[in-house]
C-alpha cells in the first residue's frame, strides 16, 4: 500500500488527538469510558489514548474528527440535558445484582452519588441528565467487561 493510497490516507498520527483526549479527561474529570461514549470513539481507542504510553500510534481519520469536535465544555453541558433513563437504570440494576454489587459500590464504579445510584437501581428515576446516562452506560460496559465491545447504546424507556 503506497503512502498516497486511499486506505493509507484514512489513518493519521494519533499524537495530537491523544493530547486532546487527555485534555478532555483532565478538564472534565470524567472517566475515559464516559468520554468515549460522549465523543463516539470506540472504547478500545479511548482506552489506548487514555492509558497507553505515547508511541507511533495512528488513528482513523473519522475517529479523529469525532474526537476533535468535542471540547470540555461540550462534555460538561451534557449534565444540563434531560433524557429518559429507566432502561439504563434497569440494566444497571440487573448487572449489579449479577455482580453482587451494592449501591455504594455502583456509586463508586459509576462516579454517581450514592443517592442517584440508589434511585437508578430501584427504578425510581425516570429522567436524568445525559451525562448521568453516559456514566451509567460506561459503568455497565465496565461491569460487562467485554474486550473490544462497542460502546453500549441503551434505548430510551
Amino acid at each position: 500500500m503506497s503512502a498516497t493510497s486511499p486506505a493509507h490516507q484514512d489513518w493519521i498520527p494519533a499524537a495530537p488527538f491523544r493530547a486532546h483526549f487527555q485534555l478532555l479527561l483532565e478538564q472534565t474529570g470524567l472517566p475515559w469510558r464516559v468520554v468515549a461514549l460522549a465523543t463516539g470513539v470506540p472504547a478500545r481507542l479511548a482506552q489506548r489514548l487514555a492509558l497507553a504510553p505515547p508511541g507511533r500510534d495512528r488513528i482513523r481519520r473519522a475517529d479523529a474528527l469525532r474526537l476533535i469536535t468535542v471540547g470540555p465544555d461540550d462534555l460538561l453541558r451534557l449534565g444540563d440535558q434531560s433524557v429518559a433513563c429507566r432502561a439504563a437504570g434497569r440494566r444497571l440494576a440487573a448487572l449489579a445484582k449479577d455482580a453482587g454489587l451494592d449501591t455504594m459500590e455502583i456509586a463508586r464504579v459509576s462516579g454517581l452519588t450514592p443517592n442517584l445510584a440508589h434511585q437508578l437501581l430501584t427504578d425510581r428515576l425516570h429522567r436524568c441528565s445525559r451525562l448521568t446516562l453516559l456514566r451509567v452506560q460506561a459503568c455497565c460496559d465496565q461491569l460487562e467487561a467485554v474486550p473490544g465491545a462497542a460502546p453500549s447504546r441503551i434505548p430510551a424507556a
